[in-house]
This record gives structure tokens, C-alpha cells and sequence, in this order.
């Protein structure tokens, strides 16, 4: 069964987009998991999902590629003031700073 809307709960319900779910689980960036659950590879509730815009509830169960996932909690936030003439980015070919050296 393919379910291709958003189903719309109750408002005291905790809601997120199933491309948000899979990008906090690790499995891809939200713009790649875009693609995936429209390759139709995501499952909630033993539904197959289509629409990266799906709202997923604290209590469902969502799978991937037929593996349960669940949203990492072990973040880590760092905050850095750039400096001037530093580039963004981990690797540059042309040997100029990168944020990468300051960690």
C-alpha cells in the first residue's frame, strides 16, 4: 500500500517530516532522503511512503531498506567564528585554509 499525502493528526501530537527522520537517523542528508523515500525505500507503520513531507509521530515505527531506524540523539554542535580568508570546506586542492585545520 502506498500512501502519497500527509495525514494530518492531532495538534498535541509531536509531528516531523519523514526527510527530517531519516536525516537525524543518519541514513542520508534531507535532500537525499528525498530521493530514497521517493524510490519508495521508507516504511511507516509497515506502509510504504512516497512523500518526504510526511509527518511521522513519536510512536511510529519507521523502517528503512527493511531495518527499523530511529533518530540519533547524540548530537554534537560546534561553533566556529570564521576567520577572514579561511574557506569553507574540509579539503581544498589548492592548499588554502580550510575550517578543517582549527580542529
Amino acid at each position: 500500500m502506498i500512501w502519497p499525502r500527509t495525514i494530518l493528526y492531532h495538534p498535541k501530537v509531536i509531528l516531523m517530516r519523514l526527510n527530517k527522520y531519516l536525516a537525524l537517523s543518519g541514513v542520508a542528508s534531507r535532500r537525499m532522503a528525498d530521493e530514497l523515500i521517493k524510490a519508495a525505500t521508507t516504511t511507516v507503520n509497515n506502509i510504504v511512503i512516497i512523500d518526504p513531507a510526511f509527518n511521522v509521530k513519536k510512536k511510529d515505527i519507521v523502517e528503512y531498506d527493511g531495518k527499523k531506524i530511529k533518530i540519533n540523539q547524540n548530537h554534537v554542535v560546534l561553533m566556529f567564528n570564521k576567520p577572514l580568508g579561511v574557506i569553507t570546506s574540509m579539503d581544498d586542492p589548492k592548499n588554502r585554509p580550510i575550517v578543517a585545520d582549527y580542529f
